[in-house]
């Protein structure tokens, strides 16, 4: 019987010597003895338990990064607009910029001062003070050059603040240039050519040297340091992100309250201390306080959106206000915006936006989630 079946044979003996050579394994402590069923079965339920947390975990993650990008956006768009509506107002009731900027300092300043009190002696102080400064700036820069020049055209000169928000962040931050970003940067320098015109380019419009275009080359060259100052703090900003906004911004006003001080006995046109304070009417004095409440609010999204997401998203989102703003400016007129220019605000717009998208993909080819790298 065993000749007619030799496999069989040879099979039960294979499993009964793999059988003993366990059980002596087992007797030597070389490996653990096999669990019985019914803790096999517990063991697998809780690896399944296991397993079905981290995917909720990591699920509840990828929502949580998703509304949080979706929150800092809504933010940045925010504040384009409250800041496009500051311009105007301030462009139509007359006012001087550097006695809205020492209003402001010091309605921001109170308010929050009552809500921190010493809180505003955050971590990091000298960090913060330091993005208040460059910060403060850039507003004030802002400011004054939408008054001596076109808001729109003001505005997309501010609006490439990308471009010195990538050149620093080379050297700060450590980016690495790409062909898409400087073709975009290029693109940024292309509008602002447009928008500004200069004499060796556009001759024809230089005919004339008058006291409009002295202001206007003035207001050009507070645009460019806005800017500047602007690309400073979303790279400073960088270093702060566990620090409140409402800290952030009460540094902010009380630097440009400073600033604005010493400049109220410099600049002409300033009202604020001097005997021709009681010239403002008390609607100007309306306009003034709620020019100081609206960018409270408009600077707290802002910083609030740069803690959120990248500054290069930030400011390609806030670059649309240059859309808005031409818009306003030609129902104000009551006639188009001059082609060149809006050549040159599309390109800022295109340039920026090309920015913004290049980063998001690129860091989202190299993360796992790419809300996160928003």
């Amino acid at each position: 019987m065993a000749s007619n079946h030799p496999d069989l044979i040879y099979g039960e003996s294979t499993s009964l010597l793999q059988a003993q050579a366990e059980d002596s394994l087992i007797q030597n402590g070389r490996i653990a003895p096999p669990l019985p069923e019914t803790e096999t079965d517990n063991v697998n339920e809780i690896v399944k338990v296991s397993c079905s947390e981290n995917t909720d975990e990591d699920i509840g993650i990828v929502r949580s990064s998703t509304y949080k990008s979706f929150i800092g956006m809504v933010l940045a768009v925010l504040s384009g607009v409250l800041f496009t509506a500051n311009n105007f107002i301030l462009v139509h009731f007359k006012v001087s910029p550097i006695d809205a900027t020492v209003v402001r300092g010091c309605v921001q300043c109170i308010i929050l001062g009552i809500i921190l009190r010493k809180q505003v002696w955050c971590i990091k102080i000298g960090i913060v003070m330091m993005q208040g400064i460059v910060g403060a700036l850039g507003l004030t820069s802002a400011l004054y050059s939408v008054t001596l020049m076109p808001v729109p055209d003001a505005l997309t000169i501010i609006f490439t603040a990308p471009l010195s928000t990538y050149i620093i962040a080379i050297f700060i931050l450590g980016e690495r240039p790409t062909v898409v970003k400087v073709l975009s940067m290029t693109g940024l320098l292309a509008g602002v050519i447009l928008v500004c015109k200069p004499s060796f380019l556009f001759p024809g419009n230089h005919d004339e040297v008058s006291e409009e275009s002295s202001t206007v080359a003035i207001g050009i060259v507070l645009a460019i340091l806005c800017s500047i100052f602007t690309g400073a703090a979303n790279v400073i900003a960088n270093f702060s992100k566990e620090v409140s906004s409402d800290i952030i911004v009460f540094w902010v006003a009380g630097a440009a309250l400073c600033l604005a001080s010493g400049l109220e006995f410099v600049v002409p046109g300033c009202l604020i201390f001097s005997p021709r304070i009681v010239e403002y009417s008390y609607i100007q004095w309306i306009v003034l306080i709620g020019l100081g409440l609206n960018s409270l609010l408009a600077y707290k999204a802002v910083v609030k959106s740069l803690q959120m997401i990248s500054p290069t998203l930030v400011e390609t989102l806030r670059s649309f206000e240059i859309v808005l703003a031409y818009l306003i400016q030609s129902i104000i007129d009551q006639a188009a915006p001059d082609t060149i220019s809006m050549i040159g605000a599309s390109l800022v717009c295109l340039g920026v936006t090309v920015s913004g998208l290049s980063e998001w993909f690129y860091h989202r080819l190299q993360t796992r989630n790419g809300y996160e790298a928003i």
